[in-house]
């Protein structure tokens, strides 16, 4: 992993991860950990990311993108590919921040009718700060493919609060709120909480 020096507020970020069951085969003469042969196994695992901190008038920006490819080990799994976007933008105590992320997942086979899964998530926060006071509210949404034309999805409401009791001592209290929806409307795959 290499992360560039930040240049006018823009910082780079570069990984490689190699084959584990390669690495380990040649280091120790036998897998000890990795199967290059089961199903939804990835390896040369390439990363780049870049984020920005900045300012526009009084408020405070910060920014990032970041994409991951992964070759798949098997023949007959997908490879894997992700990649995220986020954002905070804060000012006069407000803060509102958001983050989008869509996984290709290689769990489907490259046979199969639904042979890419996507896994896509999105969340958007706002808080306000105001004296010893941090009071803040979210929404999150995931929604996974099951098959070619159906996903279950989650969404989860929050709302909380942070007080700071001096001296590195704070106390706060949170609530959320869970929605399961399962593709095929099976009870025992929904759930409230």
């Amino acid at each position: 992993t290499y992360f560039t020096p930040r240049f006018s507020g823009v910082q780079l970020g570069l990984s490689y991860t190699p084959d584990q069951a390669e690495n380990l085969g040649a280091t120790f003469g036998t897998e000890i950990t990795g199967d290059d042969a089961a199903a939804g196994e990835v390896g040369e695992i390439m990363e780049i990311g870049a984020n920005w901190n900045g300012n526009f008038g009084d408020a405070s920006v910060r920014a990032s993108a970041g994409y991951a490819t992964a070759d798949a080990e098997t023949a007959l799994s997908n490879d894997r590919d992700k990649w995220t976007l986020a954002a905070t933008v804060s000012m006069n105590g407000w803060s509102l921040g958001g983050q989008y992320q869509n996984d290709e997942t290689n769990g489907g086979a490259v046979t199969a009718t639904n042979t890419q899964r996507d896994d896509i998530s999105w969340r958007a926060g706002l808080s306000y700060s105001t004296g010893a006071w941090l009071l803040g509210a979210e929404y999150f949404n995931r929604e996974v493919d099951i098959t070619a034309t159906a996903s279950d999805e989650a969404t989860v409401w929050g709302v909380g609060a942070k007080r700071n009791l001096g001296a590195g001592v704070s106390a706060g209290l949170g609530v959320h709120i869970w929605d399961w929806k399962d593709d095929a409307n099976a009870l025992a795959g929904e759930n409230d909480a």
